[in-house]
Order: C-alpha cells, then sequence, then structure tokens
C-alpha cells in the first residue's frame, strides 16, 4: 500500500511535535482493496452458498474501482488545538472543532484530521450526545461502522485491522463493527451507507446486519432528508446503481423513503445514460406512479422537492419526465422546442431515446394500443433521432431559438414609439416567430422596419403579423 507524499508528511509533522496519527477510512479501504483485488468466487462454506442481493456472479466485481488518494482523512491523539499550533503555517478550517476534527490545507489540498474519540448517545438516530477525546487509535476505531472502514495505516507500522476488516473482504461480507442494532440505532444513515458499498463492491451483507437494516428501516424518517439525497445521489451515480436500487427496494428502504414507486426496479438500467444526477434521478422516479389526473413529472418534483433538492435538479427531473412534449418534425419546431427548453432540448430528446425500462414500457402499451402505420416502438425511435438531428443543426448554425437571439431589443421599439412593458414583450415574441418562420430575416434592418411599418399601420397596438 503506498500513499502520496502529502500524507506522509502530515504523519511526519504530527509524530515529529510529539503525536501519532494514522490514515483512516475510505483511503485505508480503498488502498488496501487496490493493492489487493479480492473476487467473490474466492467465497467458501456457508457465505458461499449465500446468493448475494447486489451481484450477478458472471459479473466481475469492482474492487478498488474509485480510490482517491487525495481524499485522505488522518486520525490522531493530538486534540484540536493542538492540531492547529503543529500546522500554524498552514491554513487551518475549523469543520467540527466541537467533534475533534481540524480541516489542513496541505500543499493545496484539504486533509481532514480528526482526533481519537469515543461517542456516547445517540437520541436523535444520527449525532452522539457526547464525545470524548481518546489516547489510542483502537478506541477511535471502535466507534465506526463497518469492519472495513475500521482499517488504518502508518507508513512504517501497516495496516491496523483489529475487527478482521480485511479477512470480511476477502470473504466479500459487508459486516458492522460489534453489535449491528447498536450501530444503526446510533446512526440510522448507516443503512443507506450499506447497500452503497455492498453494491458498490460486489458485497453481501452480513445476515445480523441485514436483519437490523430491515427491523430499523422506518428510522430512515428520522434523518435530514438532504443526508439521504446525498446518500442516494451517491448510489444512483455510481455504476452499480441498479444493484444498489434493487437492494434498496428488496430491503424496504425505497419504499420508505419513496412509497410512490410501485414498479419494480430490478430490471431498471441506469448505465445507458451520461454520468450526471438528474438522468439518474429521472431513471429512478420514471416508476413512480401517479395519483390519477396527475402526472409523473409532477410528482417527481414534489418527491425531490421532500428530499430538499435544489431547484435545478428537481426542475431538470421533472422537464425529463414530461410526456406531453411534441417532438418537433420541423426546423421551425426545432427553433422553438430549443427556445423553450433550453440546454434541456438534448438531453430530454437523449432520455427519450434511450428511455428507462419504465418508460418504454408505458410507451410499448402505448403504441401496441394505436392502428396502422407508424405504430412500432422503432418508428418512435427513428422520430427521437430526427427531432435530434434538428436541434443539432439549429445549435451548430446559431438560429434563433429565443427573443435575446434577435437583432434588436426592447429599447429599439421604445425608440419606434412602443409602450415599455407588456407590448415590447409581445412584439418582439411576435417578431421572434417570424424570424423562426422563415417569413423575416434576422438582421437589425429588416426587424426594425418591420416594427416601424406595424407600428405606423396598426396606431401603435403593437400587432405586427
Amino acid at each position: 500500500m503506498t500513499f502520496p507524499q502529502p500524507a506522509r508528511d502530515i504523519i511526519a509533522r504530527l509524530e515529529s511535535a510529539g503525536y501519532e496519527a494514522w490514515v483512516v477510512g475510505g483511503a485505508a479501504r480503498d488502498a488496501y482493496l487496490a493493492a489487493n483485488p479480492i473476487k467473490t468466487g474466492q467465497i467458501t462454506g456457508p457465505l458461499g452458498r449465500m446468493k448475494s442481493l447486489f451481484h450477478n456472479k458472471e459479473e466481475e466485481p469492482v474492487w478498488g474501482e474509485g480510490v482517491d488518494l487525495h481524499d485522505i482523512d488522518f486520525a490522531t491523539n493530538a486534540r484540536p488545538q493542538e492540531v492547529e499550533m503543529v500546522f500554524s503555517d498552514c491554513k487551518t478550517v475549523d469543520v467540527g472543532k466541537s467533534f475533534g476534527t481540524i480541516k489542513v490545507v496541505w500543499k493545496d489540498l484539504p486533509y481532514e484530521i480528526t482526533t481519537y474519540r469515543s461517542e456516547e448517545g445517540y437520541r436523535d438516530g444520527r449525532h452522539p450526545d457526547r464525545v470524548t477525546y481518546a489516547d489510542k487509535i483502537e478506541e477511535d476505531l471502535l466507534r465506526r461502522d463497518f469492519t472495513m472502514n475500521a482499517m488504518a495505516y502508518h507508513p512504517e507500522r501497516g495496516l491496523l485491522d483489529p475487527f478482521d476488516g480485511r479477512e470480511d473482504l476477502k470473504k466479500s461480507l459487508l459486516r458492522a463493527v460489534g453489535n449491528p442494532e447498536d450501530r444503526i440505532e446510533e446512526d440510522g444513515l448507516r443503512m443507506l451507507r450499506a447497500v452503497r458499498f455492498a453494491a458498490r463492491l460486489s458485497l453481501i451483507l452480513e445476515p445480523h446486519l441485514r436483519k437490523a437494516i430491515e427491523n430499523h428501516k422506518e428510522d430512515l424518517n428520522k434523518i435530514s432528508m438532504e443526508r439521504c439525497l446525498e446518500e442516494m445521489t451517491r448510489m444512483l451515480m455510481d455504476k452499480s446503481a441498479g444493484r444498489a436500487m434493487e437492494a434498496m427496494e428488496n430491503l424496504g428502504l425505497l419504499q420508505v423513503l419513496i412509497p410512490e414507486i410501485d414498479s419494480p426496479l430490478a430490471k431498471q438500467r441506469y448505465d445507458f445514460l451520461p454520468h450526471e444526477d438528474f438522468y439518474r434521478w429521472a431513471c429512478l422516479l420514471s416508476s413512480v406512479s401517479p395519483k390519477q389526473g396527475d402526472s409523473r413529472s409532477r410528482w417527481a418534483k414534489k418527491i425531490l422537492r421532500r428530499f430538499k433538492s435544489s431547484n435545478e435538479l428537481h426542475n431538470r427531473v421533472a422537464l425529463l419526465l414530461r410526456e406531453d412534449l411534441e417532438l418537433p418534425k420541423d426546423l421551425p419546431h426545432a427553433q422553438a422546442f430549443v427556445g423553450d427548453l433550453g440546454d434541456m432540448a438534448t438531453p430530454y430528446l437523449l432520455f427519450r431515446k434511450s428511455g428507462p425500462d419504465a418508460f418504454r414500457e408505458r410507451k410499448k402499451s402505448e403504441i401496441g394500443r394505436r392502428r396502422g402505420p407508424g405504430s412500432r416502438l422503432e418508428n418512435y425511435r427513428e422520430e427521437i433521432i430526427r427531432a435530434m438531428d434538428l436541434v443539432r443543426t439549429v445549435k451548430r448554425n446559431s438560429l434563433p431559438t429565443q427573443i435575446s437571439d434577435l437583432s434588436i431589443g426592447g429599447r429599439d421599439l421604445m425608440d419606434l414609439g412602443y409602450n415599455q412593458g407588456r407590448q415590447i414583450g409581445e412584439t418582439l415574441e411576435e417578431l421572434l416567430n417570424l424570424v423562426i418562420e422563415g417569413e423575416l430575416e434576422n438582421t437589425r434592418e429588416a426587424l426594425m422596419a418591420h416594427a416601424k411599418k406595424a407600428r405606423g399601420s396598426s396606431d401603435g397596438e403593437g400587432s405586427i403579423s
């Protein structure tokens, strides 16, 4: 196992000041996996006969993928104030001093350094009621969630593994540190973390851990929805998104977080989509079954608002799930389509072309009820491809799609005597439509001449069609 020099430098500086320090958490785990790739085929005994929730045994596991050796956390017996003194020549940020964490910017990279600690009481099911500083690394590792995350690494002392995390990884097993009921009661978010880790690394949930998750699934309602959104997004953005969502459903976690989803997700595919969160969330929420008279798009927005997502995310997802938009069939229609959807025009068509399974099945059913030519699903895909070509033509040739693309603006119309406000907006909209339809050139001379003529003939009514 090797780490970049900055990590060694941080440990060396703390130790030269009389303290000790270790690399902990995900960096130690992922570096071990990168150096020791293990395949699920090596499992023997009863565990080997268990069917994984997350992994098709014909596939190759993804051990060690995603290792980021710049994302390194440290644990030390130095107190937060002592860490600040040791790194007084560096920028330090208090990101959780009450919990013992100081962020140190070392050679332009941020690293979190946390004092050894033990924790007691979790009345809110997420945060400890009391944090006590500890003197030994083993005490700090005891508070961690899973055995594979309770390993620590030191450049000279090697890997410290007091809870047999390595053996669990060799067995492709995700096991809690100590009693899994206690670990889940301490922090309910660990249920989602368990699914994410198991899916990403093709691990099997240790039976007692699985049982604890099933027993406490309703506790997700006590957790910050922002944190649930963060964990769910990390699952959806991973190559293992399909396995993760299948496991979420099998464990009953998905039904707690998104009870509106009623379609089986086992066959849902995510790998055909670009690696952007709004595509992945739209794929998941395409399985939402809205109430009668409501739309899937509207329900998706409601769900993401419940998760307290950003406006950008829930608006983009809602747009991808709209099924009432007519596909552009000619260039003027494509210009208007781009004008309405903006930078989401191509993503909308791409999402329709690739089609999540739930959407495609509905489209098959809809097309199956039609009669006559053009009723096959392949014809629908061809319509989308033609629409994408039209949109590409609009963008490649910078054809006008919105008022801001016109060669004149509101100030120019005011100079012609148009009233400021609604009249100008309506007039510019009409001018844009004439340009898109090819009835008027998008030049200042042509637009001003037409607007001036319309102004004179309509006596200021603003109708120029």
